[in-house]
């Protein structure tokens, strides 16, 4: 049975929430708020888990934080003020020489990612009116220009990363009261057309796997399975079609508690989960 190690463990951390890796798999970018309420921004070594703070927040956190591709910025978003629909992207050094706001406004922006090449933001906001995807240039640690529109509306989608030749995947849920489950088809991106009928990714436990997550080399698939006496990390492997399980120790049950995150480490040989 695999052993989790605990990366940090302080008395004075009340909570404290993982967002994502850096590109060298070296640090996670987290958000804690501590026993006196106070929140910060923080990078944690991954190596032994000592924690930099980056900067003071208030208890807003960020609904997403993400590394540049060269591992040197971090964007991130946050509400304007208390009783205000208006929400900013801003830029933070990695080394905690600068922190600019990247785009700041009357709308409502969230940041989604950075462009393969660390040169774009990407961000959706309402300013039209309707919800937008949109890209700001981007060099040096600020904002080049003005944002550059890619698709009108985009909806509140769930997005699930951009790759590594900058094409971006969302999820849109609909709610039609059917339990989730996990299928795999073929797609021809240039056609926009599936090329054979779904299958189901994980035969067992219908209606009880989700949080899917692709693998950095896209041989592996995990999702999360909810079973009566556990929860487990499942794997399938595309090439033989073969799944498997991580069963997390200490046991995780869903009368003690659920997972809401699961990512891959840059490397592939380890899981970042919030639980």
């Amino acid at each position: 049975m695999p052993q989790p190690r605990r990366l940090v463990v302080n008395k004075e951390l009340k909570w404290i929430s993982a967002y994502s890796w850096a590109p060298d798999g070296k640090s996670i970018a987290v958000f804690v708020q501590r026993q006196d309420l106070s929140a910060q921004l923080a990078l944690v070594s991954v190596e032994n888990g000592s924690l930099r703070v980056l900067k003071s927040v208030d208890w807003h956190f960020p609904a997403a934080v993400f590394f540049s591709p060269d591992g040197k910025y971090l964007a991130y978003d946050a509400p304007a003020a208390d009783g205000t629909r208006q929400n900013d992207v801003f830029v933070i050094a990695t080394d905690g020489s600068r922190d600019v706001p990247a785009v700041v406004g009357p709308s409502r922006e969230f940041v989604l990612g950075w462009s393969a090449d660390g040169k774009h933001l990407i961000f959706t906001s309402d300013r039209t009116g309707s919800m937008d995807l949109w890209a700001l240039p981007f060099y040096d640690g600020r904002a080049q220009g003005s944002p550059q529109l890619l698709k009108s509306d985009f909806g509140e989608a769930t997005v699930l990363g951009i790759t590594s030749t900058g094409s971006l995947y969302s999820a849109i849920y609909n709610p039609g009261g059917v339990a989730p489950n996990l299928n795999l088809a073929p797609f021809d991106f240039g056609s926009g057309r599936f090329l054979a009928k779904p299958i189901t990714a994980v035969q067992s436990w219908t209606g009880t796997n989700f949080l899917p997550r692709w693998s950095p080399d896209g041989k592996q698939l995990a999702y999360v399975s909810v079973r009566g006496s556990h929860i487990a990390i499942g794997i399938r492997s595309i090439e033989t079609g073969q799944n498997r399980e991580v069963v997390p120790q200490p046991n995780f049950t869903p009368s003690r508690g659920y997972f809401w995150s699961l990512a891959w480490a840059p490397d592939g040989n380890s899981f970042i989960v919030g639980a």
